[in-house]
């Protein structure tokens, strides 16, 4: 899938306080950008000549920054807005002092671009169009390529270039009235290659893919919820045939009965025919009927399924003339499957992991992430990993070896790797049963992850159906199952992670589902119990990209106590991917309270390394010395983890120093304030709070110090990166 260049972009931080930021008017306490939409008497002509008199009255805006809101750009921006009944109209001058300089290619990003964002009711599903100077355009809801009847048009002259865009509403992504509000976000941007800048009218702070720091656009007077039901519509599946039957699961267990819905196509009467629907099993041996008369054009019925054995069933709706013959036949694949009672319980509650009644936070890690290394993995690999403090492991593909060889027809029929994998999972010692098998005596967790089986957005087949059914049924009763992860950044498939979720839970309804996302939160919020995202920032961006992904979540997920936001923090470095190295302990420790300060419920690292790659690699991948590392780190968040999950938020505590992120809690009658340094300089800062007095002597966890409080300050010095954590202890003299 195809994402701007500063997709995942970057933060500049002002002080924050405990807890989640407030977002909305100013998430970095800049008040947002409005402009005011203007109706078009007659539409602009779209030929990138800017000289149509429509444009003299539109609306306008100038003065870009660069997206972090640091400076003005060098080589500034003017866009104009308009409007009608059907279309949004959109130009941009992009002024140059060197147009020579100016770039552009087929690949819509490499070079010179602008880039516009439109969010209808600020719900956080934006519609992305980016064109640049050869007039190519790439247009998405979100993430993900769609077809579209947009118009642009460009033009080159001596110090600028020009824009112009026509986009049909229909073609924006529109929620529904409910559920959004009248204004909309937008932003316009621009990535200029010869000043290697990114600036925008609203400054995004982590990079354009920011609907939070969106600006306002008002005044739209749009017939929004039209077009909402007209791409509800556009968006079903082509009508197939003159009959089509539905179910509302595909696997069934403890369900007594089935609702089957059968529709009839219009034309021609149904008086006096009868629609027979019947299940048949594998043996073709018909197990019920039901006959349905009078007939309608959408049928409704109960089937009671309480006395069929487990199996697969094929569903068989059939709609005959009076005189006897079949006019059409419709059939749907579904399944009964066993019933089981899961030997621990785990569910979200409150947005927190519990397994048996207790709070878990989970610190899981990527087994496996490099292919030419998976044959030497072994049992000493899962120990290791054990023994750095690890409580939940993620295998990936090669490990599944005994539920995917033998089905490569299902899994691998257009996958031209698929020789590769096959000969990687063949030499692969470990399974996921016997990594599974490991985590129950070790008192571990694992995260079953089974792509390959149920993965891409065509239509799942019975085979492939069967074959994720058959590897789910295999392992739910594990004890050391603790979730199941569904997909990974999916994030243009929402209505595949949807159905994913779906069969999942249909399947093994005590088992939270998980799905991880570059950042389109918004449009897969109904796709699973859990959802993260990975911000990986080291190489390529502020540390702050962490704490932004986070706050970003905590907006679009709202207060659904049903469901949990992790993060996915970067360990590793990949130089043709674009990260040069390996973050360092310092700044693993900072991204890892960055998230945990924010809200995050969850901690996932990618990726773990065998020893010989970390020896080869070096700190291009996984270096050693993080490895060796990561023991410490992972025993300082378990022992902070309940007054992270459980600990009362403490509002109103800042810092001297606008570098510094700030958060506290009080669990048990401590107070634990966690200040971490964003950046790699030094600084000296001192901490207060309005809401609860601070005094006494505080305990510096983990680095065997104490400071002692002057004047109600905690008052310290932070190395580039640091992160200390004070502990004022129950009658060590703090107030309340």
């Amino acid at each position: 899938m195809r994402i701007s260049a500063f997709c995942l972009g970057i933060l500049s931080v002002m002080i924050i306080c405990a807890g989640v930021p407030s977002w909305g008017a100013a998430q970095n306490g800049d008040p947002l950008p409005v402009i005011n939409a203007k109706l078009a008497s007659t539409a602009p002509q779209i030929d990138g000549d800017l000289g149509d008199p429509a444009w003299r009255n539109a609306s306008s805006v100038d003065s870009f920054q660069l997206y972090t809101g640091a400076k003005p750009a060098s080589e500034q921006t003017k866009a104009y807005l308009l409007y009608d009944r059907e279309k949004l109209y959109i130009a941009f001058i992009c002024y140059d002092s060197n147009i020579r300089g100016l770039k552009s290619d087929d690949d819509v990003f490499k070079g010179d671009t602008v880039e516009l964002f439109l969010d209808p009711g600020r719900s956080f599903e934006y519609t992305h169009v980016a064109v640049n100077p050869r007039g190519k355009v790439y247009f998405a809801w979100q993430i993900g390529d769609r077809k579209n009847d947009v118009k642009t048009a460009t033009k080159v002259i001596d110090d600028r270039w020009q824009v112009e865009m026509a986009i049909p509403f229909k073609d924006i992504k529109m929620p529904g009235v409910k559920a959004g509000g009248v204004d909309w976000g937008i932003n316009l941007c621009r990535t200029a290659s010869r000043t290697k800048e990114a600036s925008c009218w609203s400054p995004t702070l982590i990079g354009f893919h920011n609907p939070g720091r969106f600006g306002v656009l008002k005044g739209l007077n749009v017939d929004q919820e039209k077009f909402h039901t007209l791409q509800l519509a556009a968006d079903e599946s082509a009508y197939k045939g003159p009959i089509s039957i539905e179910t509302d699961r595909t696997f069934y267990s403890r369900e007594g009965a089935m609702s089957v819905s059968v529709s009839i196509a219009s034309g021609g009467t149904l008086a006096g025919k009868t629609l027979s629907i019947k299940a048949v099993d594998e043996t073709g041996k018909t197990r019920l009927v039901r006959q349905v008369k009078p007939v309608l054009l959408t049928n409704s019925e109960q089937l009671d399924i309480s006395s069929l054995p487990a199996g697969r069933y094929t569903l068989i709706a059939s709609l005959p003339n009076t005189d006897g013959g079949t006019v059409s036949e419709a059939a749907r694949i579904v399944y009964k499957v066993s019933a089981h009672k899961p030997l621990h319980s785990t569910v979200v509650r409150n947005g927190i992991l519990y397994v048996d009644d207790k709070p878990y936070l989970p610190i899981a890690i990527y087994f496996g992430a490099r292919w030419d290394k998976y044959k030497v993995l072994n049992a000493k690999d899962i120990d290791d990993i054990i023994a750095k403090g690890f409580n939940t492991i993620i295998p990936v593909w090669p490990f599944y070896k005994e539920d995917l060889l033998g089905r490569e027809d299902i899994w691998a029929s257009k996958d031209s790797a698929a020789a590769s994998r096959v000969q990687i999972m063949k030499e692969t010692s470990l399974t996921a049963q016997s990594i599974l098998d490991t985590a129950e005596k070790k008192h571990v967790k694992v995260a079953g992850w089974m792509p390959y089986i149920w993965s891409g957005q065509e239509e799942l087949s019975s085979a492939r159906l069967e074959a994720g059914m058959k590897t789910i049924l295999k392992y739910r009763e594990h004890p050391a199952m603790l979730v199941w992860m569904s997909n990974d950044e999916t994030d243009g498939w929402p209505k595949v992670n949807k159905r994913l979720y779906d069969l999942y839970k249909e399947l093994d309804p005590d088992h939270p589902v998980w799905l991880n996302l570059i950042g389109a939160l918004a449009s897969n919020r109904e796709a699973a119990d859990i959802l993260s995202t990975d911000p990986y920032p080291i190489g390529k961006a502020p540390i702050t990209k962490v704490s932004a992904h986070v706050d970003t979540a905590r907006e679009i997920l709202g207060k659904n106590s049903q469901q949990s936001f992790w993060t996915v923090l970067q360990m590793f470095g990949s130089p043709p991917e674009g990260w040069p190295r390996c973050p360092n302990p310092a700044e693993e420790r900072c991204m890892t309270f960055l998230a945990l300060n924010h809200g995050s419920r969850g901690l996932a690292y990618f990726a773990y390394a065998p020893e010989v790659s970390r020896q080869e690699g070096g700190d291009k991948w996984l270096s050693e010395e993080l490895w060796k590392y990561m023991a410490e780190l992972n025993r300082q968040i378990q022992e902070m983890s309940l007054p992270y999950l459980l600990g009362k938020d403490i509002k109103d505590i800042s810092g001297t120093d606008k570098e510094l992120d700030i958060a506290a809690r009080e669990y048990e009658g401590n107070v634990y304030v966690i200040v971490c340094n964003t950046t790699d300089k030094e600084v000296k800062a001192g901490i207060s709070c309005t809401e609860q007095k601070l005094s006494g002597e505080a305990e510096v966890l983990f680095e065997d110090r104490k400071v002692i409080l002057q004047n109600g300050l905690i008052n310290d010095i932070f190395s580039g990166y640091a992160v200390h954590i004070y502990v004022l202890r129950k009658g060590d003299g703090s107030e309340k």
